[in-house]
């Protein structure tokens, strides 16, 4: 969660007339929390999915929507000189740039401490510390354009970081500067750094690391803004331009697109929205009301979205909305929640947790009480992670770096071990989820449920004896086979059997594996199908 301060001065021309228990219920239905409220100012707890309220001014946008006084904002045409040339020397360390310009801001000592904070909760949450993007904003008077964005040697590049008295190449940013220590980890391996370059030959900045003293410094007298954020991903390098251009016109600015050539030939940021379907019979079925088409539209709109008869456009700053349910939730805001009657259901019911869900929970116990940690993972891994040997099943539109749907629980596994390897040891994990490999069924796919158990330092015996742990607390034997399995040694691998069926695998790392994932320490894991073992164990138990 990130906290934002709301001065009130600023919701007075918004939210005039409204009692504090007004305010913090309205604030509530956005799904914020209210941490101080008094004569002077607001603090609120802003949730991770909402990036494009981490300031005062996305806050006060939304609210000026929702209370049906939103303004629309609009981008003026590039000039001619407003571009930005990408050469394909950046396509291996950052590729692409999305850019805009705000003209006309009154910066106040209070506007340019918003901006400067918007851009570090940016960077912090959704950037995941720069990794993903990184944002530039810079004094447009201080610039000639057009600009380039271009990448070059370390010793090539010459320029005055911010807060520095002197000069230093790349190299020195990196190893010398306060901010180049810290993010210095994202260029290594690169034999070339990005930097963005004006017409006079001034460096502006060197992305993603920091901005030029002479040319990328914003003070309470400048009134022009260029910005730029780069990174990999260009649609989600759009959507931030749209986060903070949206805060900026609403504290008055002026906006103006930017006109890419290179890579990538655009006008951004890319104005068209997403068109999708109005979701009605969506909303119905999950709000449990009846909705007219109008009402709907009436409550997308308040949530900052364009309608038309039967079809909604996405607010382009509206990173969270990635499905139809999203923007169910928006309806359900939009129209107020607390306007939902409840109901009680028709049919009386009796529940209780089922076998399987049981047996897990068993086996989750019998794990802890070994001293060993349970961890969680996404169902999605990197495309870098996969090998030529696992099955690589990929998503059709990923919006972020994961990619792929996992084969099997250890390259989450291998991906946590080597994130704690300067954590205390041992280090004895499990985890418990789905797998997926493709099938001929209905999606395409199967899941399965596997448990694997990850002992750090620890060798093949090692495994062994907790895999003989577990099947003697469910009244199961296993038989080891000789196997082979692409990431572990071959001849410490085993073949898991039980009643003739393979159940997974059991094994030490391979040297390589653990150099590549930069692991100190020996490994030994096993993955096996728990479903499989669940329905033996009925079995089992039906035969007595």
């Amino acid at each position: 969660m990130t906290n934002v301060t709301l001065k009130r001065a600023l919701l007075a021309g918004v939210v005039k007339g409204k009692t504090d228990e007004q305010l913090e219920e309205m604030f509530s239905m956005f799904g914020l929390g209210v941490e101080k409220i008094d004569k002077h100012e607001i603090v609120l707890e802003v949730p991770p999915n909402r990036p494009d309220l981490y300031s005062s001014y996305g806050i006060i946008r939304a609210l000026r929507a929702f209370l049906g006084k939103s303004s629309r904002y609009s981008f003026a045409q590039p000039l001619k000189f407003h571009r930005i040339f990408v050469e394909k020397s950046v396509a291996k360390v950052r590729p692409y740039t999305a850019c805009a310009i705000v003209e006309n801001l009154r910066m106040t000592p209070e506007l340019l401490e918003e901006i400067i904070l918007l851009q570090e909760r940016l960077h912090a949450t959704l950037g995941r510390e720069r990794k993903k993007f990184a944002i530039g904003v810079y004094p447009l008077e201080s610039i000639s354009m057009p600009i380039t964005y271009t990448a070059k040697k370390p010793n090539e590049i010459k320029f005055k970081p911010l807060d520095s008295k002197e000069e230093m190449r790349g190299d020195e940013i990196l190893a010398k500067h306060e901010t180049g220590r810290k993010y210095a980890h994202l260029l290594a391996g690169f034999e070339r750094y990005p930097v963005f370059i004006d017409a006079n030959g001034k460096i502006l900045s060197m992305p993603p690391i920091i901005n030029s003293e002479d040319t990328g410094k914003v003070t309470t007298t400048t009134s022009n803004l260029f910005i730029e954020c780069s990174g990999f991903d260009f649609e989600l390098l759009n959507k931030v331009v749209h986060i903070i251009c949206s805060c900026l016109a609403e504290a008055g600015g002026k906006l103006r697109q930017v006109r890419l050539e290179g890579n990538v030939k655009e006008l951004t940021p890319i104005s068209k929205r997403e068109r999708w379907n109005l979701p009605r019979e969506l909303s119905e079925r999950l709000l449990g009301m009846k909705l007219s088409a109008r009402e709907v539209g009436i409550a997308l709109e308040r949530m900052e979205h364009e309608v038309t008869r039967e079809s909604v456009q996405i607010a382009p700053w509206r990173v969270d909305v990635l499905h139809e349910v999203d923007l169910v939730e928006d309806v359900g805001i939009g129209i107020g929640f607390s306007s939902i009657s409840p109901q009680l259901p028709s049919r009386l019911t009796l529940s209780d947790i089922s076998p399987y869900a049981k047996f897990k929970e068993k086996i989750r116990e019998l794990l802890v009480g070994l001293e060993m940690n349970e961890v969680v993972s996404y169902h999605l891994v990197k495309e870098s992670e996969l090998g030529k040997s696992d099955e690589q099943i990929y998503l059709e539109s990923s919006k972020s770096e994961y990619k792929a749907l996992r084969p099997s629980l250890l390259l989450p596994m291998l991906r946590i071990i080597s994130s704690n390897k300067d954590h205390a040891y041992p280090q004895k994990m499990f985890e418990i989820g789905d797998v997926f490999r493709r099938a001929k069924s209905e999606t395409g796919l199967e899941e399965r449920e596997m448990l694997i158990v990850a002992l750090s330092p620890a060798n093949f015996t090692q495994a062994k004896q907790v895999l003989d742990y577990l099947f003697s607390k469910i009244g199961l034997e296993f038989e080891l086979e000789e196997h082979k399995v692409a990431r572990l040694i071959e001849e410490r691998t085993g073949k898991v059997v039980a009643h003739g069926q393979e159940l997974g695998y059991l094994g030490e790392l391979h040297p390589e594996t653990l150099r590549k994932w930069l692991i100190k320490m020996p490994v030994a894991v096993f993955e096996i199908d728990l479903r499989k073992i669940f329905e033996m164990t009925q079995q089992s138990e039906k035969a007595e």
